[in-house]
């Protein structure tokens, strides 16, 4: 049933790809508003195909390590071509009468935009099954004693533990100021002082609420109501904020930049602090993501290789 399944996404996955290095070619110069937009079709097709052909020999270690590489190319060029993409959100398609360079063909901005969107839907299933994954290779290294050390690391302390959250409120709280304060002053794309508020205030609940009793880990005692209250608005709180976040970032990347002075009567501006506000709190989440991320292989890394060479497996 699973090589059924592998079979069927290859399938589906191989024409995309070509398509991809298709259209990126012979549209290669019509997209002078974001000209890297052809060339990040071409090279994500050929990641594309490269992961398909590795993925066809997982029974070779060396495929398999090529196509873990390739992957995870995938999604770091995916995370650049949705900011190429989605910065220049619906451009201008018509050539003709238009001065200036804010054209773009519209067949081949609208497949890179609708194919960002699913594979990056795609993804957030490859992310929650590797998770899953990670919950069964915990368990099963958890008969060896990798873990049990690990748990017994020492905790931080409490006055960092007090900093860490001090400064995971500093930002929220920035949010719904600057938002509220230059609610008005965007008439270029009024979402995005909105779409501060609720960020920051979906941010400092979250942020409270990791201080309660009942979002705390407790060991040998079994969650009551109220854990399982706090877990369940944690989950659905998170959801909507990475859901926000998306679009967040269309409202913010599709206008930059924007004209930032208030008296030019003919072209909508937008409050220049809160603009670069948003647009860099936008960035660091993904500088952000991508150091947990790279810190999150190193673990794994970490945590196979001293795991192989416990010296209480050799005992046994």
């Amino acid at each position: 049933m699973g090589r059924c399944i592998d079979v069927c996404m290859l399938v589906l996955w191989v024409p995309v790809c070509v398509t991809f290095i298709v259209l990126g070619a012979v549209y290669i110069d019509d997209c002078p508003v974001k000209r890297v937009i052809p060339v990040h079709m071409i090279i994500s097709g050929s990641f594309g195909l490269l992961y398909a052909f590795s993925s066809c020999y997982k029974d070779r270690v060396v495929c398999q390590h090529l196509s873990k590489l390739f992957w995870f190319m995938i999604i770091v060029w995916c995370i650049i071509g949705h900011n190429w993409i989605f910065s220049v959100f619906q451009p201008n398609y018509e050539r003709k009468g238009i001065i200036g360079y804010t054209y773009c063909k519209k067949s081949l901005y609208i497949f890179a935009a609708s194919t960002t969107i699913i594979l990056e839907i795609f993804l957030i299933g490859r992310l929650l099954g590797l998770f899953s994954v990670c919950l069964t290779v915990s368990h099963t290294m958890e008969n060896g004693n990798l873990l049990q050390h690990m748990r017994h690391l020492p905790k931080p302390t409490t006055g960092i533990l007090g900093i860490s959250k001090l400064l995971a409120c500093v930002i929220p709280i920035a949010q719904i100021t600057i938002g509220a304060v230059y609610l008005y002053d965007c008439p270029r794309q009024h979402y995005i002082p909105i779409y501060l508020v609720v960020m920051g205030a979906f941010g400092l609940a979250l942020a409270l609420l990791s201080c309660l009793p009942c979002a705390q880990d407790s060991d040998g005692i079994d969650p009551n109501p109220l854990n399982h209250l706090c877990t369940t608005w944690s989950t659905l709180a998170s959801f909507f904020l990475f859901c926000w976040f998306i679009s967040g970032n269309v409202w913010i990347y599709s206008i930059y930049q924007p004209n930032f002075n208030q008296t030019l009567t003919e072209d909508p501006y937008c409050n220049k602090t809160l603009y670069l506000f948003a647009f860099w709190t936008t960035t660091l989440a993904y500088v952000v993501l991508g150091l947990l991320l790279l810190g999150g292989c190193c673990m794994l890394v970490c945590a196979f290789v001293l795991g192989k060479s416990d010296p209480d497996d050799n005992r046994a």
